[in-house]
Formats: C-alpha cells, structure tokens, sequence
C-alpha cells in the first residue's frame, strides 16, 4: 500500500456517476473500460489515476443523496497480464452515522496490455 497515495472524489447525483482521482497532480493519458459501468483512467506511465463508475447508487447499494456524503474508503487495483482488478470499499455517511458500503468487486480484461501493477490508495473526504 502506497499511503501517499490519496483519491478524491466527485458525484455528478443528476447522471448518478461517481468519480476517483488522485489527489496528487498526475496528467491523464488514456482509459481502460472495464465493462459497461467502470472506466479507469492512467497517466503516461500507466499508473491508474481515476476511476469512473456510473450506476453508483446501484453498485454501492444506497440512495444517491448519501453519495454526497463519502467520509472516506479503500480502492485496491491489482493488473496482471490478463486481469484488472478493482476492489472498492466507501465509508458513506447515512444519518449521521458512517455505513460501509462494499467490498464492490470488478474485474475486466486487460486489452490494452497495461504492465503488472498493484496499488491500494485511501479515499480521503472532500
């Protein structure tokens, strides 16, 4: 785990699509569609730097107000040759209480040949 390493998020509620970047400043260079409702992004060095979910109210289970309040989570992303796994787990304040929302698991092909790459990054509240 690279504790440097913290995501901030962002919630478009209307379009329901939920948004992880890194916190750090990393330049975006192309994306890896996972499968219909996950996309992640890289830098020029093939090092994940966002992560786009659409559905997300449906994918973490809850109401799309209590995706405005994200206190904080976990993503791990592991690639190997043939695989790029993702594994999301979000504290989300419901009624003053922080639920965890998760493990939300995806796994897609890695087409684009990106290099083996494992990395845990925290998600840090806005």
């Amino acid at each position: 785990m690279i504790a440097k390493n913290m995501m901030c998020h962002d919630y478009d509620r209307e379009n329901d699509i939920l948004f992880f970047y890194l916190k750090n400043k990393h330049g975006y260079e192309f994306s890896e569609v996972l499968n219909k409702l996950f996309v992640l992004d890289f830098d020029k060095n093939r090092v994940p730097v966002g992560l786009e979910i659409s559905n997300a109210s449906k994918i973490f289970k809850t109401k799309k107000p209590f995706l405005n309040n994200i206190a904080g989570g976990d993503i791990e992303i592991s690639i190997n040759e043939k695989k790029i796994k993702i594994s999301i787990n979000l504290n989300v304040n419901i009624h003053l209480k922080k639920t965890i929302k998760g493990p939300v698991n995806v796994i897609g092909d890695n087409d684009l040949n990106i290099p083996s790459f494992q990395t845990a990054v925290a998600v840090v509240s806005s």
